[in-house]
Parts: structure tokens; sequence; C-alpha cells
């Protein structure tokens, strides 16, 4: 009988540890194959961030050099003759604070006249532009438009591959209506990508392309396979255009990093359960998930509030040159009241609203941010004067405020009440709060005298 109950339990034990090691190797088998996804996931997201730098350098350094080149653009639609006269000396000053442009060019009528620097550039002097058709069409488009467009990449006529910031010249703003030619910025487009990081990405296969009206591809660089089947796929806004960054991803599970780690898990199942959940304990609490910047409003797509004082701050920082700007403090009246009636489903389309509304009253140079709440800052840049303020705080308070939320068979009329300052002078970034409040305070100050004269 003993001999039997040893044997019995002989077996049970056999049995137990069979159970046992089953159940650790599902378990390590399990984990191990978790852990890999973990890992690869993990690389997916850092592969993430970069490529949204990278289509966040792109965007920052267009924007940058294509808005310097718009001062340029302003003096030579006052001043066409003084333009012409003084061009070396006016080019030269754009040219000294960009990073990017490698020469601009003055077309009178579409034909140009003037380079800057002209060395390497001789071949550009006397080109019509109406010899060219996929030049002229993009200096048709921005004389049609009225606004700056970007053509490329193109080939340029004295060799290399460049962007174009088209900005058209009238010579009776804001009539518009005495076209006179343009101004050609030529953006250096290898050393931009070269700055943007795109031409280091590892891990991944990229494409990218730029947008045409009807939504069609045009590859710019990398693969055409990618451009149709991404992974992930990030739009890349440039001034009155569209292009977009695609990617798809390699075998991230395969890299040898990720099956080192799978080996060692699989080496470490030969220990016990308790040795295993212990291993779980320390990769769970040693995981960190990481978190993608972001930089846009969720529900109105705006710049956010780290949007905004990143602005601020980079044109503070400016060395070398005079900063002007206005900021507007916008905020919306009754705002609580159309939540507690309508429901927050309705406040949350009524921003929206605000939102596309005010964006569409702004020059394309101006930036529209939410900060938070029903509040709104608006930057405009290069302006100041007292008068050319009021009259875009008219237009904002005319445009928005007689566009109505169509909201379950109910008509919802947003009202604003809206603050400014301005900042003329030399940048100063221990400013930016002092501007920040004040307009704020002005802000308050509207919104009692409008209650006031409600009453």
């Amino acid at each position: 009988m003993l001999k039997k109950a040893r044997k019995n339990q002989a077996a049970i034990f056999t049995l137990f540890s069979l159970l046992y090691l089953s159940f650790a190797a599902t378990a390590v088998y399990l984990v191990t194959d978790h852990f890999v996804q973990k890992q690869a996931e993990q690389a997916k997201d850092r592969l993430q961030q970069q490529l949204a730098l990278v289509r966040s350098n792109i965007e920052a350094e267009v924007f940058r050099d294509t808005f310097l080149a718009d001062s340029l653009a302003t003096v030579v639609s006052i001043a066409p003759e003084f333009a012409l006269t003084h061009w070396e000396s006016v080019a030269e000053k754009l040219l000294s604070k960009a990073r990017f442009v490698r020469n601009v060019g003055l077309a009178p009528d579409d034909v140009i006249s003037r380079v800057y620097p002209l060395q390497g550039n001789e071949k550009a002097v006397g080109l019509d532009f109406r010899s060219r058709p996929e030049q002229y069409k993009t200096v048709l488009k921005a004389r049609q438009s009225q606004q700056v467009v970007i053509a490329g990449p193109l080939e340029l006529v004295q060799g290399g591959i460049a962007l174009i910031a088209r900005f058209p010249i009238f010579t009776n703003p804001p009539f518009n209506t005495q076209y006179w030619g343009s101004v050609s910025v030529v953006i250096d487009y290898d050393r931009l990508l070269q700055s943007s990081g795109i031409m280091t990405l590892d891990g991944l296969d990229f494409a990218l392309s730029s947008l045409n009206p009807e939504g069609k591809n045009r590859l710019l660089l990398g693969n055409q396979r990618v451009a149709q089947k991404a992974d992930i796929r990030y739009p890349v806004h440039i001034p009155n255009g569209n292009w977009e960054l695609a990617a798809v991803y390699d075998q991230l599970e395969n890299t040898g990093y990720v099956q080192g780690l799978k080996q060692l898990l699989i080496a470490l199942g030969t220990f016990t359960f308790i040795c295993i959940y212990i291993l779980l304990v320390f990769l769970f609490l040693n995981y960190r998930q990481l978190h993608r910047m972001s930089l846009t409003d969720e529900l109105t797509r705006l710049p956010n509030r780290r949007f905004l004082m990143d602005v601020l701050t980079r044109l503070m920082e400016r060395t070398g040159g005079e900063v002007e700007f206005t900021l507007l403090n916008i905020d919306l009246n009754g705002f609580k009241k159309v939540n507690d009636v309508y429901g927050h489903e309705a406040g949350d389309e009524l921003l929206r609203l605000v939102a596309h509304e005010v964006s569409n009253v702004l020059r394309s140079s101006d930036i529209a941010s939410r900060i938070g709440g029903d509040e709104f800052v608006v930057i405009l840049h290069r302006t100041t004067n007292a008068t050319d303020v009021e009259r875009i705080i008219g237009k904002i308070h005319e445009r928005v405020e007689s566009t109505a939320l169509h909201w379950q068979g109910e008509e919802i009329y947003p009202s604003l009440s809206i603050g400014y300052t301005g900042f003329r002078g030399k940048g100063d970034v221990g400013a930016i709060k002092d501007l920040m409040a004040r307009a704020d305070q002005r802000m308050y100050q509207d919104k009692i005298l409008r209650k006031a004269a409600a009453c």
C-alpha cells in the first residue's frame, strides 16, 4: 500500500510537473510573443514621432522662409521702382535671414529682369514664364488667388532642383486689380530635405508626395508603392498647398535586438513560474509608453497653446531686426449657456464654427489658436496700427456673429468679446506673459461693455 501510495504521489507529482511545465511553457510563449509585439509597437511609436518631427520641420522651414520673403514682396508692391533700383540691397536683406533661400527673382510682366545673387543664376535673367508652361501655371495661380503659391519641386533653368514661392505683385493694394508682375523666391529643395531629417529615417520606407485639388498624388521623394499603401500618413501643410508624408514599417519583430530579447525570455522560461511572474512585473514596471507630441487642438484642428507659445518665443528671440505683431484674445459670450441649454456637443460644434470662420477672415501670415475652453488667441504679424487692428476685429465680429450654427432645428449665433495688445520693437521673451495678460484684460473689458450695452 505504501509503495502504491508512493507510486501514486510520484505519478501526481509527475503529472503536476508536466502540467506546470506545459503551463510555464505556454506562459513563456505568450509573454514572449506579447513582449515582442510591444517592442515592435514602441519602435513604431518612435518612428511615428520621428516622422511627425520631419513633417513639422518641413512645415516650419517652408513657412519661415516664405513669410520672410513676404516682406520683400510687400516692398515691391508698395514701391516697385525703388525695388528695381535698389534690388541688390533689398534682396540681400532677405537672404541674410533666410535659411534655405538660394536666390530671389523679380519678374515685371512675368519676365525675370532681376536675380540676386546673379552669380550662378545668369541663365534665369530674361526668362519669360509664358515660355515655360509648367512654371507659368503657378504664376497664374498666384495671380488669380492673390496669394503666395509654392511651386515645385522644379528643375531650374540655371540648374538644380528647388521649391519656388510665387508672390503676385499688385500696385494698388488692397484692391489688387493692377497686376505688375511677380517675385520668385527659390528655396533649396535638397538642403531643406536634409535639414528636416527625412534622409536619415531608419526602420521604415517612406514617400513624400504633393496633392493636387483632385486628391491625386505626385511623388516627390521615396517609393511610389508606399504612397499607395501606407501604414501611416501625415499631411504636410505649405502655403496654399498640401503635401503628404507616408510610411510603411519594416518587419520590426525580426530585428536582431527584438530577436535577442525573445531568446532571452525563452531561456528564462526554464525557471519557475514565480520567476516568470517577477520577470513580468519587472517588464511592466520598466515599460514606458511614449507619448507623441501634439501641436494641434483636437477639437478645432487649430494650433494649440504649446504651438502659440513656441511661435511667440521664436518671434521674440529674433535678433537684428524689429519685431511687430498684435495679439487678439477672443472669448465666446454666453458659451456656458449654450452648453447648458443645447448640450456640450452643440458647444463643441459652436467652437468648431468659430474657429473656422475666424481662420477664414485672417491673412495667410496670421495664426489663430485655441488655448483652452472657449478662448482663442490670434497673432497678427507685422500689424500694430490701431486702425488696421480694429478693421480686422470688425471683420471677425461681422463674419462670426453673422454665421449661425444650425442645431436640432435651432439657429445659434455666436457672440464674441475681443481684446488686443500690440508689440513693436526689439524682441523680449519676458514680455510674452505681460502681452497675453493685457490682451486678456482688454477682452474682459470688452465683455463688460457688451453686457452693459445689452442691458
